[in-house]
């Protein structure tokens, strides 16, 4: 507390509820946590080495299963102190340590994405997609610079089946960065739509993950 005031502490992630598809596409099968969808510039968790796609699993040495748990577990520490959050990243268990800092008092600007407007579609995951607009980003509050625009979603599609909906943004396809609309062609050629693509999609200012597959 300072001047009266509580001050906060600030991890410097968004996350979402872990599901059993998207922990066994993360390499992190059997594993309850909170899956990391976005790290701010410059926070605590990015200094640390914290990475979009990584599973907090403990904070300080308490097990987690939600982002609610993980944040209730961060607050429960004072800005400064040195903390261990455990994590899941590429299969892999290792532990971070992060120094927690003030809740900033408003969250990171959106980014200017690239004015180019190349259509493209791909039938079989069921969305008509081009480059990301400048227009677009600005428009939908997007938090990314660079990606792909859904400009439409076909109904019972498996993109759509996955909770896609037209007017979200894609910019990582199976860890791959996607910035344009050929990218994500090429990336989703390195997959497959059986085994499903691990989709990084936004969804005006908010980043979240998921699978694309055939139900």
């Amino acid at each position: 507390m300072e001047s009266g005031h509580v001050v906060r502490s600030y991890l410097g992630v968004s996350m979402q509820d872990l599901t059993p598809a998207l922990a066994a596409r993360l390499g992190c099968p059997g594993k309850q946590g909170a899956l990391v969808n976005n790290v701010y510039d410059d926070g605590p968790a990015g200094v640390a080495g914290l990475r979009i796609g990584d599973v907090i699993t403990s904070v300080a040495g308490v097990a987690v299963a939600s982002p609610k748990e993980t944040v209730r577990e961060i607050l429960n520490h004072n800005v400064g102190d040195d903390v261990a959050i455990g994590v899941c990243s590429n299969g892999r268990d290792q532990t971070l340590t992060v120094t927690l800092m003030r809740l900033p008092g408003e969250d990171p600007p959106a980014q200017p994405g690239p004015d180019t407007g190349l259509w493209q579609s791909r039938s079989r995951i069921g969305i008509t997609f081009h480059d990301l607009t400048v227009e677009e980003t600005v428009t939908h509050e997007f938090t990314i610079a660079q990606g792909i625009f859904l400009a439409d979603v076909e109904q019972g599609s498996p993109a759509q089946l996955a909770g896609l909906q037209t007017g979200d943004a894609i910019s990582q396809i199976d860890g791959i960065p996607v910035r344009s609309a050929d990218e994500f062609v090429s990336a989703t050629r390195q997959g497959s739509l059986a085994r499903g693509y691990l989709a990084l999609a936004h969804r005006g200012p908010a980043n979240f993950f998921t699978v694309i597959r055939i139900p």
